[in-house]
């Protein structure tokens, strides 16, 4: 049985059920990741929650849907899973420090071509980068010359030889 399998089956008792899913990261290339919620989501982890039915004129329904348009870390999930649970009453949330956040999308010229993405949050006078600046474009082999944590940056004109690239076919000959 797949999982869509299992969820169309159990349909009617899922209908009233907090339904959570998670990854460890939102989506990394295509389509999705190239737009503003993509760049948002591709350093979280994925969390999607489906409300029980009788739950979605509640205020825990309400606290979820302004959640879901904003930039969330593990610390303000726990919280709304403790609100889900009842340990905490809603009245004991507080808003974030106020910050704005801006996606930077960057392309480079030929021969790399990279498209990269980042998320800035800039408090008063101060800007950070959130998380990593991520290539949301695939690129091979392209930076095999650099260390793994900024091949995805480099693109080497001389690239390491490797085993498929230094394997020379011989022919044994006849007799």
């Amino acid at each position: 049985m797949t999982f869509l399998d299992f969820l169309k089956k159990n349909r009617k008792i899922l209908k009233n059920s907090f339904v959570i899913f998670m990854a460890d990261h939102g989506p990394r290339f295509g389509k999705m990741a190239k737009t503003y919620t993509g760049s948002v989501e591709t350093n979280n982890p994925l969390f999607v929650i489906s409300v029980p039915k009788e739950l979605r004129n509640s205020p825990i329904y309400k606290l979820l849907q302004m959640n879901s348009r904003n930039l969330q870390t593990i610390f303000d999930t726990r919280a709304t899973l403790l609100d889900i649970l009842k340990i905490l009453k809603l009245e004991t949330y507080e808003p974030e420090i106020e910050s704005k956040t801006y996606v930077l999308s960057v392309r480079s010229k030929k021969p790399q071509e990279g498209e990269f993405k980042m998320i800035l949050r800039r408090y008063d006078n101060e800007i950070k980068v959130v998380g990593s600046i991520d290539r949301i474009n695939k690129y091979g082999e392209a930076g095999d010359c650099a260390p793994q944590e900024i091949e995805r940056f480099c693109y080497c004109l001389k690239r390491k030889a490797t085993k498929k690239a230094t394997k020379k076919v011989t022919k044994k000959p006849n007799g």
